[in-house]
């Protein structure tokens, strides 16, 4: 409805101008807005997209990485396989070979042919016949066990006596003994009987 100016009054004039004044700048506020959200709708595209994009990327690295680290792995297995292996081989070698060396050892020995007699002075005949060593000690034990211990990792306390007989020593308490060097530190006990050298052996 158009309005006829020359039939207003100067306060009708002016507020009439006033009103249009504030639809003016109403107007204009509501366009920056629009411009603004229209600029930001903007930057928020091109933060989430350039988030997009840095996101592949540290999902893509990762990816490389763990594949990476995948194939390390199993280089890192194809590498000690054979070795390991030849390792097990050597220790089973190792102790069949000492389990031979053991079996040997402990086997018998054929006793030595009887000497000749001879004939001697009835004083001598009348003395009583050499007698066996007797060890009552660790020391003197030790000196033997040492000796026998030579290309053997360890040593039963049977064949250790059987070992000591055919040497013509008797041992009083021989466990008792051993034991007394484990304590020591000169043998040590690796249980079933069986007795290596020690630390300070």
């Amino acid at each position: 409805m158009a309005i006829d100016l020359n039939n207003l009054s100067s306060e009708e004039l002016f507020e009439l101008a006033r009103q249009r004044k504030q639809q003016e700048q109403e107007q204009a506020q509501r366009s920056a807005a629009v411009e603004r959200a229209a600029e930001l709708k903007k930057m928020r595209a091109l933060i989430v997209s350039k988030h997009n994009e840095a996101l592949a990327a540290t999902d893509q690295a990762l990816a490389d990485l763990q594949k990476k680290r995948s194939k390390q792995l199993e280089e890192y297995e194809v590498s000690l396989t054979p070795i390991d292996r030849e390792l097990r081989e050597l220790a089973e070698k190792t102790e069949k070979t000492a389990a031979v060396v053991q079996s040997k050892t402990s086997e018998p020995s054929a006793p030595p042919p009887a000497p000749t007699p001879t004939p001697v002075p009835a004083a001598v005949k009348s003395s009583p016949a050499h007698s066996a060593e007797l060890l009552n000690s660790p020391d003197e034990l030790f000196i033997h066990v040492r000796e026998l211990m030579l290309g053997r990792t360890y040593i039963s306390e049977s064949l250790l006596k059987e070992q000591l007989r055919s040497r013509s020593v008797t041992v009083n308490n021989l466990h008792k003994l051993l034991e007394q060097l484990v304590k020591d530190g000169r043998l040590t006990n690796k249980g079933g009987g069986n007795y290596a050298l020690g630390r300070k052996a």
